[in-house]
């Protein structure tokens, strides 16, 4: 026996007929009964309902309820959908690269990640070397990269009349522009400490030290106080 069942909207005339139509579980049609209460609201505009196993597009939708639950394979640019599907779970500290234009997967920062290193002492160091040495702990062999070098501390010369230098060295090679000088002469007062300073980037492939190095002029003594060489990795 087949039965043919039809619903026609327009000749609902009644409170009741409405009412009937308000339904949240099932029709037993053998009976004629609703089983459970609820309220169906349909839409005023001309649509497709969605099915609970159909597949369908979904457009001008806003999901913000912590209740559920959104999983997804693509992520969203201004001009594609990149592909994300394909990247295994993430481990701790790895980060989402992009492995072309449209797909991207969870991977381990590389040795060419952001590295930043400062190297600090607070004993007094001191050279009367006629050339260049290194002064002592202002030295690291960061990995590969280019750095912004920047080092700082107090420093003094034991007489007038003679020069101190100092300079950042890149693998044992003077950054000429580095080279600051610190002298004592005229009226200036033996014994009295300056702020030094010097800044340069330096480029390295992962093997070479940058160090700040100092030297005298004359028959003099070149002291350094507290100290830091700070590197900030640009790339």
């Amino acid at each position: 026996m087949i039965y043919i069942i039809k619903l026609s909207l327009y000749k609902m005339t009644s409170t009741r007929d409405i009412q009937d139509l308000n339904i949240g579980g099932t029709i037993d049609f053998t009976s004629a009964t609703i089983v459970n209460v609820g309220t169906i609201t349909l839409p005023t505009a001309t649509t497709t309902l969605v099915g609970r196993d159909t597949t369908d597009t979904l457009t001008n939708k806003t999901i913000n309820s912590t209740t559920n639950t959104v999983s997804a394979d693509n992520l969203h640019s201004a001009t594609t959908t990149i592909d994300v599907s394909s990247a295994t779970a993430p481990t701790a500290n790895q980060i989402l690269t992009a492995t072309s234009s449209t797909a991207a997967t969870w991977q381990t920062a590389s040795a060419g990640a952001i590295i930043n290193s400062i190297q600090t002492a607070t004993a007094d160091t001191s050279t009367t070397s006629a050339t260049y040495v290194v002064i002592n702990t202002m030295t690291v062999t960061p990995a590969s990269g280019t750095y912004l070098v920047m080092f700082s501390s107090s420093a003094g010369i034991s007489s007038a009349n003679n020069t101190g230098n100092y300079a950042i060295h890149n693998n044992g090679t003077i950054t000429t522009h580095s080279e600051r000088d610190i002298a004592t002469g005229g009226g200036q007062t033996v014994g009295v400490m300056s702020a030094i300073h010097t800044q340069s980037i330096e480029t390295v492939t992962g093997s070479e030290a940058i160090d700040v190095s100092f030297q005298v002029t004359g028959s003099v003594t070149f002291t350094v106080h507290e100290r830091s060489l700070i590197l900030i990795q640009l790339s």
